[in-house]
């Protein structure tokens, strides 16, 4: 296993811990559970997924009523881009993502700042 797999690997309870903080990190497939820890820790969480991404598919359709509780997170949010792929390939998509990424920034840091 390389460095940064064993390391993600422990952060997220795979680390042969068995103390009762490691029973509360998420298994490294618990995307919900590890968005939320991302927010609570004051991390803004902004996720840009596509319609029929497979990752994205999988999570919702294993986790989704975690991933539908996640909007009422402070610091998380979520915006799904239709008439794309994954990647983003289109130059449409890519202005589009691009426009709304800095939308985020600026009211997240410039609203922040303001106050």
């Amino acid at each position: 296993m390389n460095r940064a797999r064993r390391a993600v690997s422990t952060f997220l309870g795979g680390g042969g811990q068995t103390d009762a903080a490691a029973s509360d990190r998420p298994r490294e497939n618990d995307v919900p559970k590890a968005l939320r820890m991302m927010a609570a820790r004051g991390v803004d969480t902004y996720l840009v997924v596509t319609e029929h991404d497979p990752g994205v598919d999988y999570v919702d359709s294993n986790y989704g009523s975690e991933m539908r509780a996640l909007a009422s997170v402070h610091g998380f949010s979520r915006t799904d881009v239709k008439g794309t792929d994954h990647t983003f390939t289109a130059l449409w998509a890519q202005d589009h993502v691009s426009a709304m990424i800095t939308d985020h920034l600026r009211r997240r840091f410039l609203t922040a700042r303001a106050a």
